[in-house]
Parts: C-alpha cells; sequence; structure tokens
C-alpha cells in the first residue's frame, strides 16, 4: 500500500489532490492519500473535473469536514467532482464536496459505479439530473456512515420515477446514523432526498427533515427494497409544486418496504397540505407484514391500521402529533430532531426490532439506543439531558449619576441565561478594565459570584457608587463573564462596560436682575447690597467670579468706596452671592448716579450666563426743599433737584441739568415710604429727540396701613366708574367693574366686590418709537405690617399694535426677597379697552398671572418686552386687623392719573404759585399740585415741561407771557391768545405761543 500526502490546495501540480490520484490510479493496490496543510480552513477549488478513480483507495483528512473543502470553482465549466469505475473500492473521511454540477449527466458530486464508503463527511450544494449529491449506479455499492447529505438538487425534468434530490440508488445503499435535510428533487420527479428505484435501501439511525420533491415521496421514494429502522422522517413535502401528482411527503412506496421502529410524522402533501389534493402528508402505499411498531402521523393512503403490530397510525381527521423539538444540534456529528417530554415515540418502540449491533442511536457514542428499559421510535432516544443554558450580559453598556453623597446602590449590569435553565450554574463577574478607581468611585465587590437556581434566567449586577461633589471626567468600569459552572457556557455578549456618569457641575455665572436702586444715603459709610450673583445649573466644587466697573457717572472715593475688581467666591455647594458696595453718604442735592458692572473671568469651570451686566444706580435721597413760607432756593453749578414745598417760592436751579418742583410734589412720596425698590431700569429713549430721553416707568404699588397717603376703603360698593385725578378729587365713589385706559397713556381703573378689589393699569409708550424698541416696567409689591392674611392675583396682558394673538412679545418675571420666583397660570386671552377721544381698539396679548401669599414675604415683578400696551391687574384678597382695606401709593410718575374708586380719597399738601427759573442746563421744570399762578424763567433748547396733573385753575407764565392754561375739564386744553392741538394717542403734538413751536418732546406726559 502507498501513501501520497497533499500539501496544496493548488487544483493541480505537485502535492495537489489531483496528483495524489493520478499517482494511486498508476499504483496496483489499496492506497492511501493524506492531507498535511495548514491549520484552518482549507479549500481546494477545482477547474475540472478530479481523475477518475480506477484503483483502490482511501481519501482521509483528519481535521474535520468542516476544516477541508473540495469544490468546483464558480467560474469554471459543469463537472462533476468524482467518478469510480466499476469494482473499485474508496472510502472518503472527512471531506466536504460542494458546488458539483453534472450538467445534463447525473451525480452532482459523485458518480458511483464500484464500492463507495464516505465516513463523516458533508455533500451539499451539488446538482444533477438524478442524484443530485450522488449516483449510485446499478453496479454500485454504497454506504454513508455520520454524515450530512444536505442542500443537493436533482432536476429530473421528464422523469416520474426516478429522482433523488439527495441519492439517486440503483444498486444498494446503506445510510446509518446520517442525516439527509433541504435536499430537493423539481418538476415530477421523485425522492427529495432519496430515490430508490429499483435497488436495495437500509437505513439505520437516520434523520429526514426539510426535503422536498415535485412528485412522490418528500424524502424518500422506494420502487426497490427498502428496510427503514429507527428513522425519523418529518417536516418533508410531496407535490411540492402543488399540481396534485404527488403523494407521501413523508414516503411513497411502489415496491416492497418495510418499517420498524420508525417515525413518520408531521411531514406534507402539497405546501403546508393546502388544498383537496393534500391527502397522504405523511405515507402512500402498501407496507410489508413486519411493518411494526412505527408511529404514522397520518396513514390515509396507506393499508397501516392503528394498534396493529403495535403501530400508531393517525388519520386525516386525528392526526398524531409527534411532539418534536427543532433540526438542531443535539449532540454527535449531525443535526437531529430531539423527541419532547410529552412525544408519544417515548418507550413505544419494540426492542426486538432493534438490531443486535446497535447500540447507540443516532448520535453516536454517549448515547444509548435504549434507555429506561424500552427503545424509543424514531432516530434518537429521549433521555432528561439537563440543558444549564447560556450566561451572557443583556447589554453592551449602561450607566448611572454619581450621586453626591453616601453610597448608592446601582445596577451595572444584567446577566442572562437562554437556552435551558436545569439544575443550579454560578458566572463569576469579573472586573478587567476601566478608569474608575475602587474604593473611591465605587465599593469593590469583585470578582463577583452570581448563582442562578433552576428555572432562574436573569441576575442583577449591583454595585454601590461612592457619591462626591468633585467635578470629573465620566469614569468606567468593564465586567467580564468568567468561570461558569453547572454545564452553563458564556455568550457573544460575556463583558459590559458601565460607566459612573459625573453629575457635578460648577454651574453657570449671571446677575439677578438687570437692574438695581439703592439709597444713597446722608453722612455714614455704609456697605450696601447693590446686586446678587447666582449659580444656577449646578453648584459643585468652589468657583469664582470678578465683578468689574465697566462705567459710572458715581465718583469712586467720593460717592463709594472703589472695591473693584471685586472677586466672589462660591464655596461647594452655595447658589447665590451678595455683592455690596461701601456707599460715602451725603447730604448734597445731585442727580442720580449710575454705575454699570459685568461679570467677567469664572473660574472652576464655570460659565458665564444669562445677565453678565447689572445697571446700578444710586438714587439722590438729598431734596433741597424749602419751608411752608415763601421761600428762594438757589442751586448749585451743577445738577440739582429744587423743591419748593409749601408758599410761593422762588426756585433758581443755576448750572447744570435740574429738576426744578414747585409746591409739594414730594410730600405724596414722603407721607407714604416705600421700600424695597429692586431696580429702576435704564431710560426709555425717544429717537425723536436724541438729547432728551424721556424716563423710565418705575411702579409702586403698597398694601399699607390707615393714613398712609391716598386711602381706598368701603365694602359692596355700586355705582358707575368715574375718572379721577388730583384736578377732580372724589368725596365718595361709586365702583363698577369696568376697565378704562386713559389717553395720556397711564389709565387706572377697578371694583370692589365684597372684600375683592381690582386695579389695573395700563400704558401706552410711545407710538412714535422705531420698531424692536426694549421697554422695561419694574414693579414692587409689599405687605403692610397688619395685613395679617392676604394674597394678591396679578394679570399682565401684552400686545402690540396691529399683530395678532400669540405674537412673542414679552418676558415676564417674578422675584420673591430677591430670588426669582415661578410664574404659573399661562393663557392667551383677547381684551378690548375703549379711551376718550379713541374708538374701540383690539389688543390681543399674553396673559399670565400669578399669586402671591402674605406668608412668602415681598414680591417683585419685572416686565420686559416689546409691546405697546402693559395692562396690570391686580386682585387683593384682604383680612386686615384694621377697618382699613387697602392703601395704594406712588412716587415718580403715577400718583396723579390713578383712577380711584372708595368712599373717600384724601390727598394733602398740594400748594402753588412758584417762580422756576432754570438757568444753564437741561432742566425739567414740574409745578405743584392746586390753585396758583407758576412762573417758568430762562427757558431753553434741551428743557422740558413737566404738565402732568394740572389743576383747571392753574396758569403757566413763560416769563410775563400766558403760555398755557387747563379748562374746566380734563380733556380741553387752550392757550391765551393762541391755539392748540392734541393729538388723539394723548399726547401733546404741536402747541403755538411766546414766539416758537413747542415740539411733543418739550413736555412730560405719562
Amino acid at each position: 500500500m502507498a501513501t501520497f500526502i497533499v500539501t496544496t490546495s493548488a487544483d493541480s501540480g505537485p502535492g495537489s489532490l489531483r496528483e495524489a490520484i493520478l499517482a494511486a490510479n498508476r499504483t496496483a493496490g489499496s492506497d492511501e492519500i493524506l492531507f498535511d496543510l495548514p491549520d484552518g480552513l482549507q479549500v481546494i477549488s477545482l477547474t475540472s473535473a478530479l481523475p477518475e478513480i480506477s484503483d483502490a483507495v482511501t481519501i482521509r483528512n483528519t481535521t474535520g469536514a468542516a476544516n477541508l473543502t473540495i469544490e468546483r470553482a464558480s467560474t469554471a465549466p459543469n463537472f462533476r467532482i468524482l467518478s469510480i469505475q466499476p469494482g473499485v473500492t474508496v472510502q472518503l473521511d472527512q471531506l466536504t464536496l460542494t458546488n458539483g454540477n453534472a450538467g445534463t449527466g447525473n451525480g452532482g458530486a459523485i458518480a458511483n459505479r464500484g464500492n463507495l464508503t464516505i465516513n463523516n463527511s458533508v455533500i451539499t450544494g451539488n446538482q444533477a439530473v438524478l442524484g443530485g449529491g450522488i449516483l449510485n449506479a446499478l453496479s454500485g455499492s454504497l454506504t454513508i456512515n455520520n454524515s450530512i447529505i444536505d442542500g443537493n438538487r436533482a432536476s429530473a425534468p421528464t422523469s416520474t420515477t426516478t429522482g433523488g434530490g439527495g441519492v439517486e440508488n440503483q444498486g444498494t445503499l446503506r445510510v446509518n446514523n446520517s442525516t439527509f435535510s433541504n435536499n430537493q428533487v423539481a418538476a415530477e420527479g421523485v425522492g427529495g432526498a432519496i430515490s430508490n428505484s429499483g435497488g436495495t435501501l437500509i437505513i439505520v439511525n437516520s434523520t429526514f427533515s426539510g426535503n422536498q420533491a415535485g412528485g412522490n415521496g418528500g424524502a424518500i421514494r422506494n420502487s426497490g427494497t427498502a428496510t427503514l429502522t429507527n428513522v425519523t422522517l418529518t417536516n418533508n413535502t410531496a407535490d411540492a409544486n402543488g399540481n396534485g401528482q404527488g403523494s407521501g411527503g413523508g414516503l411513497q412506496n411502489a415496491g416492497l418496504i418495510t418499517l420498524r421502529n420508525t417515525l413518520v410524522a408531521g411531514n406534507f402533501d402539497t405546501p403546508n397540505n393546502a388544498g383537496p389534493q393534500a391527502t397522504t402528508p405523511d405515507v402512500a402505499g402498501n407496507f410489508l407484514q413486519a411493518t411494526s411498531a412505527n408511529l404514522i402521523g397520518d396513514g390515509t393512503g396507506s393499508n397501516l391500521v392503528d394498534g396493529v403490530n403495535d403501530n400508531r397510525v393517525g388519520s386525516s381527521t386525528s392526526r398524531i402529533d409527534p411532539r418534536l423539538g427543532p433540526l438542531a444540534n443535539n449532540g454527535g456529528l449531525t443535526l437531529t430532531h430531539l423527541l419532547l417530554a410529552d412525544s408519544p415515540a417515548i418507550n413505544a418502540g419494540s426492542n426486538s426490532l432493534v438490531p443486535a449491533d446497535l447500540e447507540t442511536d443516532q448520535r453516536g457514542e454517549g448515547f444509548p439506543r435504549i434507555l429506561e428499559g424500552r427503545v424509543d421510535i424514531g432516530a434518537i432516544e429521549y433521555r432528561f439531558i439537563p440543558i444549564p443554558g447560556v450566561l451572557s450580559f443583556t447589554s453592551p453598556s449602561s450607566n448611572s449619576a454619581e450621586g453626591t453623597i453616601g453610597n448608592s446602590e446601582v445596577i451595572v449590569g444584567t446577566v442572562q441565561r437562554t437556552g435551558g435553565t436545569d439544575g443550579t450554574v454560578t458566572v463569576e463577574v469579573a472586573l478587567v478594565g476601566g478608569t474608575a478607581t475602587p474604593g473611591t468611585d465605587f465599593v469593590n465587590v469583585f470578582p463577583l459570584t452570581l448563582t442562578f437556581a433552576e428555572g432562574e434566567t436573569l441576575k442583577d449586577v449591583t454595585l454601590a457608587l461612592i457619591g462626591d461633589r468633585i467635578i470629573e471626567a465620566d469614569e468606567t468600569l468593564t465586567l467580564q463573564l468568567v468561570n461558569p459552572t453547572g454545564g452553563a457556557t458564556i455568550g457573544q455578549q460575556a463583558t459590559t462596560t458601565f460607566t459612573i456618569l459625573n453629575d457635578d457641575f460648577p454651574g453657570s455665572l449671571s446677575f439677578s436682575l438687570p437692574a438695581n436702586s439703592v439709597a444713597e444715603g446722608d453722612r455714614e459709610t455704609v456697605a450696601t447690597p447693590i446686586a446678587t450673583v447666582e449659580r444656577r445649573g449646578g453648584s459643585s466644587g468652589e468657583v469664582t467670579v470678578r465683578v468689574e466697573l465697566v462705567s459710572s457717572t458715581a465718583t469712586p472715593g467720593v460717592d463709594f468706596e472703589n472695591i473693584f475688581p471685586l472677586t466672589v467666591t462660591f464655596a461647594d455647594g452655595e447658589t447665590s452671592k451678595t455683592v455690596s458696595l461701601p456707599l460715602i453718604g451725603d447730604t448734597l442735592t445731585e442727580a442720580d448716579e449710575v454705575l454699570v458692572l459685568q461679570l467677567a473671568n469664572p473660574t472652576g469651570g464655570a460659565t458665564l450666563g444669562g445677565l453678565t451686566r447689572t445697571t446700578i444706580t444710586i438714587l439722590n435721597d438729598d431734596f433741597a426743599a424749602g419751608t411752608p413760607n415763601d421761600d428762594v432756593i438757589i442751586g448749585t453749578p451743577g445738577p440739582d433737584v429744587l423743591g419748593g414745598e409749601a408758599g410761593n417760592d422762588i426756585i433758581d436751579g443755576r448750572g447744570g441739568d435740574d429738576l426744578l418742583v414747585g409746591g409739594s410734589d414730594r410730600g405724596i412720596v414722603t407721607t407714604v415710604p416705600v421700600t424695597g425698590v429692586l431696580g429702576r431700569p435704564t431710560p426709555y429713549t425717544n429717537t425723536n429727540d436724541p438729547a432728551n430721553g424721556l424716563p423710565a416707568f418705575v411702579r409702586e404699588w403698597l398694601i399699607a396701613a390707615e393714613n398712609q397717603g391716598i386711602t381706598l376703603s368701603g365694602t359692596n360698593l355700586a355705582g358707575t366708574t368715574t375718572r379721577y385725578t388730583s384736578a377732580n378729587p372724589p368725596t365718595t365713589l361709586g365702583l363698577s367693574p369696568t376697565s378704562y385706559a386713559s389717553t395720556d397713556g397711564i389709565g387706572v381703573a377697578g371694583a370692589f366686590a365684597g372684600s375683592i378689589a381690582t386695579i389695573q393699569a395700563e400704558i401706552n409708550y410711545d407710538p412714535n418709537a422705531p420698531e424692536g424698541q426694549v421697554s422695561s416696567e419694574v414693579f414692587t409689591i409689599q405687605w403692610a405690617t397688619d395685613v395679617t392674611d392676604a394674597y394678591l392675583d396679578l394679570s399682565f396682558f401684552f400686545s402690540k399694535e396691529g399683530e395678532g394673538l400669540g405674537t412673542e412679545v414679552g418676558l415676564v418675571r417674578a422675584f420673591r426677597d430677591g430670588q426669582e420666583v415661578d410664574i404659573t397660570g399661562t393663557r392667551m386671552e383677547d381684551r378690548t379697552t375703549r379711551s376718550t377721544n379713541q374708538s374701540s381698539v383690539n389688543r390681543q396679548g399674553l396673559g399670565v398671572e400669578f399669586t402671591a401669599d402674605r406668608g412668602d414675604g415681598d414680591y417683585r415683578l419685572a416686565v420686559t418686552g416689546l409691546f405697546d400696551t402693559l395692562v396690570l391687574t391686580a386682585k387683593p384678597y384682604i383680612d386686615v386687623t384694621s377697618p382699613t382695606a387697602i392703601t395704594i401709593d406712588s412716587s415718580d410718575y403715577l400718583i396723579q392719573e390713578v383712577v380711584y374708586q372708595s368712599t373717600a380719597v384724601r390727598v394733602t399738601n398740594l400748594q402753588f404759585g412758584d417762580v422756576l427759573r432754570g438757568g444753564i442746563g437741561n432742566d425739567t421744570f414740574r409745578f405743584g399740585r392746586g390753585d396758583g399762578v407758576d412762573l417758568i424763567t430762562d427757558f431753553g433748547t434741551g428743557d422740558r415741561i413737566d404738565v402732568r396733573g394740572y389743576q383747571p385753575s392753574d396758569l403757566i407764565l413763560l416769563g410775563t407771557t400766558a403760555l398755557f392754561r387747563n379748562g374746566s375739564s380734563f380733556e380741553a386744553i387752550t392757550s391765551v391768545g393762541q391755539t392748540s392741538y392734541r393729538g388723539s394717542g394723548g399726547n401733546v403734538v404741536q402747541l403755538v405761543g411766546n414766539g416758537r413751536v413747542w415740539r411733543p418732546t418739550d413736555f412730560v406726559f405719562s
């Protein structure tokens, strides 16, 4: 015997398989061809058929059929891979033969006319006219052991008696411990797996599954002599083309056949047994009397009878379900169908029919043929085989925040058990990588052993994270499953990465308000809170920010001690810092002074956001006021605020931009001390007169005690709404819930209903302002000391003339004790207001409400927006300890325009009869409220006249010429010897007198 070694996977040449076969053919006697090829999968790709074997030879691979494939190259012409001459003995071990194509010939991979044995091999993906995988000719003897015949195809274009998708047998064929699956014969060909055409067929311990025939015998068609012992035929299909020309989904017999301990069930006659022609899904034809101890799902079309010869035979109306598992690797070299625990095939066979030398089932060693004393029907024995399952993580990654204080338990991964849950199994979870530090970032529990009891499928891996307030990068742990026990195995997802998310952020720094105002003080230097820096979006770690002085009309060292630039430090967890400025008080009458501050250079990872600038106004609280007698008050060369109080006074501003006040205008303010004003916004600029900016609106409402300012009281009052000013003060007043908007630009209306009062203020901004002008309104709401139980509803409506509902026109912010609070209850609303000398105007806007509770302290509401109308509605619900219901007071520009509705209104300290002399500079002339004649001198370019609150008897003189007099009604305006015109929008458009044309910007209307 000669041995030839294949050392190359090349198609030809020295060391090739082709050369080895030629050499063996030339060498008489039984030779051996072995393979010495590199490790791993090796493919011998042929461009032509291998030499026909003419002398005995064994072609043996020792690395397994999965590692050595012999194929027809995909680009090569059709040819059969291997042919064996008559009388020649050949053995093939551990080979895969694929892609053979005999064209119009038979036997796609092999044509055998000799004596061929195939062991532990795979014949797959081949095709021919007959015998898609193998043709075993009349002279041939073929034995197939422990092999897989899969996915081969026979075309059989004209035959109705031959075919054989896997094997066309005309000689002798023995099949042991093998699986025929997914083979096919087309047209009307027969025997999807095996066509036994007059030959001898012996099958033991084998499985036929998923095969198809266009004609008869989905798995096997027999016209010779056949014996099947402990064979399983299931899920095969006859008449696969559905034309009604085939029968016997499992097998069809036209010869002599005996079945022993064989299972034929769950097959099909036509696809899915559809249609009337599906009459013989499992068997067709007659069986020899020796056929015994079989399970036939549907015996229709055969001579088999249920109960005879220990056969279990179902019918078309009562088919027997074999209770099989899917075709799978259940052990051994081939695929099989397990019997399920409730299968009727278990312990249903006959031991006497088992060949004496048959010690194992199809799977081979380790799988006895008879268990529990009696053989099962079919290819393999049922036994309870624990399936412990496969262990793997459910996800490749997960994450959780680390927390800030103490330890927190989190799930860092979940392990699942699939494919079986029999018995108790364990697995270790090992820490194999990551950036997190054990003992610092988490409590180390690794390696951690997880134990799955029988039936358990999920286990969580938990870990205690150690929280901190350290700003750091996210940290990771990589976990791996190792060392499974109890027969379990590790699945594909053997690792998972858990990320500890950093939840410590330094935050963003900003001023709390865009503007604030503080009183200057008199003499002492007082550290005065002027601004608040807030830290939002995180408070971890120490951060700093620098407060810089950008600009100032106040003088460092004179008006304040210069502390800028000032570094503000936030400790870990701190969210708010107050900036205090040492103000140097004085008694000088001077203009308000403005500081602009900005935030810069944040550290500790903090960023700047929101309001990075704020404007601080140092309010002049020094007023050069006269006595109740007739006074002469003279200002300084700089800006002054000069007031005459009572009496007929002469007020001389001299140089600077002065505010000259005749009478006791400030008496209203001093009678009710208003505190807690948190901001005075940047003045609103009229672009028609850039040199003269109109003042911003600052409004204050105070719920105060009795005898402070102007008092409203009364319950369940009724009547009509009337507009009152200091020119038309009421003694008693009825009420109606009608809203009113004055043509002067500010109007207030209201109503009482029991203890409920409504006050509504509407502000109409300058219609000549450019589009996009940003205006600002600041309201302060405070509670009187004797109000024990009260709350206040505020509604704001924004609109812009001519724009529809939903236009984004403003921003509403609310503050309590210097801290911003949420505003809830947003709604959209249509409003219609009617003003004197105005037609009805439809105003559509955004309404925002919130409730201020007495127990919450003081509230401040800041309104900033692009709008021409702002409506404030306040509904105080009052329960006071004194008889007073509510007191409303306002400083600066509002009091004289309030529409009061009450049983009593008291206005005090109004004096007139003053001489105002502006001098050099841009001066504002304001008059007292009451009887008398006021005289203005030195009225020049840039000066303005404040004509708010004039009484019917007022007379203003410029020099010695009468300029302006109020008439008997509020709306009528006349001039002495001249004409005047009032526009419908509420502003004076033109006044002619004293030799000049007076522009609207010469007058202050609010």
